[in-house]
């Protein structure tokens, strides 16, 4: 076990570094049910300084943190969320702390330092949301900032706990559905958050859908049957506008009876059952999209869509078409933002969609490799409109787009292999200034992307920041 420390720094905070609040992501729909738990995480906040949300995939550990966080905004002065589900390179953690939280540095220091310092005199709770796929680097930054910045809290969402002492590790259960013997006339939504979630997001689906006791027994069984996931709950319910009740029972009992022994069990055998049924019910182009769509990290455009996911059986021009049918279905999330859509998948439905795309060599034509190369060459194209345009009138708009495209951005700058390398050297160079500020360097203006090149040459062969020895107490 590591140690996670609880020391009180002194000193005053450098005031070349400077930092923005940042909003925490809009909810999109209602958080059903969890008021004991928000209840219980916002007292354990109160007297913890780490505090990790574990729990199966699908289980609501991001939608929980979420409201977690928005109901701590009057314990703390700051409030920090940073979404990992896009980052696949560790040594980039810090660089996502500090842009998450919107820190700018014009210093020499390395970006450990400058995170550090920020963190040093604040009161403030940092979220670190998808933790599972960096549990070392995640560990090891909490590890070494805790004890350098007294007024921090952080609270974590992870498949797996973190490893360290002192660490609160809080399970996320599934939510409560009725017990195969409870009456159904005491069932309600009131009582029960997977039945009230279901009926919810059904009525979302299909406008006037109600809870009556004709279905009340079928949608109680579905609900028992997928465990409480609110995920496969959300996916279910979806499909309320084009299926009744009845059929989506019957279809998943058809799903469940129909899975292999070797497959996972209990929950995790509940969501690959979902996740299961859902792409069958895509239409074929539906499908294809959702496979291809697994390459990017992070938030997509429909142009980039269109670029990358194009191909046999799937037609640029056609793609906005299965994209609008993944939304309805609730497989893709559409995000609003400034009035321009973007899209993305949940880290589990991503996966999902990654593990079809490997297993069936691309759905017809195209294979994942064909896909990552696309992705690559779209956002190398999109780093150099960047270079080339950021300098002027624009420059606003193109830094609100390159922030929102940095998790793709990044994925291609942590590419593996000598060639793959070079070109994330060059994408990165296409960022003027912005890489160095990464690495907590003032940015030079001395050529075209010179100083910048060299500092992405370091962030793309991935050469980690110096590390202080984390101390033993």
């Amino acid at each position: 076990m590591r140690s996670a420390t609880t020391r009180r720094a002194a000193g005053p905070m450098d005031d070349r570094v400077t930092g923005q609040p940042t909003d925490l992501p809009v909810e999109v729909t209602n958080l059903v049910g969890r008021r004991r738990e928000i209840t219980h995480l916002l007292r354990l906040l109160k007297t913890l300084r780490l505090v990790t949300m574990t729990g199966v995939g699908g289980s609501g550990k991001t939608r929980l943190a979420l409201r977690v966080a928005e109901r701590s905004r009057r314990n703390f002065a700051r409030t920090g969320w940073v979404d990992l589900s896009g980052l696949t390179d560790d040594s980039l953690l810090e660089y996502q702390i500090a842009e998450a939280l919107g820190i700018r540095d014009q210093s020499d220091r390395s970006v450990s330092e400058i995170v550090l310092a920020y963190l040093r005199e604040r009161d403030l709770l940092l979220v670190l949301d998808n933790c599972e796929h960096l549990l070392d680097a995640c560990a090891t930054f909490v590890d070494r900032a805790l004890p350098a910045a007294g007024g921090l809290r952080v609270l974590c969402t992870s498949r797996q706990p973190l490893g360290l002492i002192g660490e609160h590790i809080f399970t996320v259960l599934p939510l409560p559905v009725p017990d195969p013997d409870q009456p159904l006339h005491a069932v309600s939504g009131a009582r029960y958050p997977g039945v009230a979630l279901f009926v919810e997001r059904a009525a979302a689906a299909a406008p006037g859908f109600t809870m009556t006791p004709r279905n009340r027994a079928r949608i109680v069984e579905l609900c028992r049957r997928l465990d409480g996931l609110p995920l496969a709950i959300e996916l279910a319910a979806a499909q309320v506008h084009r299926l009744s009740v009845d059929a989506i029972d019957a279809e998943l009992s058809d799903q469940f009876a129909g899975s292999s022994g070797e497959e996972p069990l209990g929950r995790h055998k509940a969501l690959a059952a979902t996740f299961d049924w859902s792409f069958e019910l895509c239409t074929p182009a539906e499908q294809v999209l959702w496979a291809r769509l697994s390459v990017f990290a992070g938030v997509f455009e429909l142009a980039a869509a269109e670029h990358v996911c194009a191909g046999a059986q799937l037609a640029a021009e056609d793609i906005w078409e299965p994209l609008a049918g993944l939304v309805d279905k609730s497989v893709l999330i559409r995000d609003d933002n400034a009035g321009e859509a973007r899209y993305r998948l949940l880290d589990t439905v991503r996966q999902y969609g990654l593990d079809r795309l490997r297993g069936v060599g691309g759905l017809n034509g195209v294979g994942e490799a064909g896909l990552r190369r696309r992705h690559r060459d779209w956002y190398l194209d999109l780093a150099e409109r960047f270079h080339a345009g950021w300098f002027g009138p624009d420059q606003p708009a193109w830094n609100r787009r390159i922030s929102a495209e940095l998790a793709n951005l990044r994925g291609r700058a942590g590419e593996r292999g000598p060639a793959a390398r070079a070109r994330g050297v060059r994408l990165a160079a296409q960022h003027p200034g912005r890489a160095r500020r990464r690495r907590g360097r003032r940015p030079r203006v001395s050529g075209p992307g010179q100083g910048a090149g060299r500092s992405a040459a370091r962030r793309a062969f991935g050469r980690r920041p110096r590390l202080r020895p984390v101390p033993q107490r």
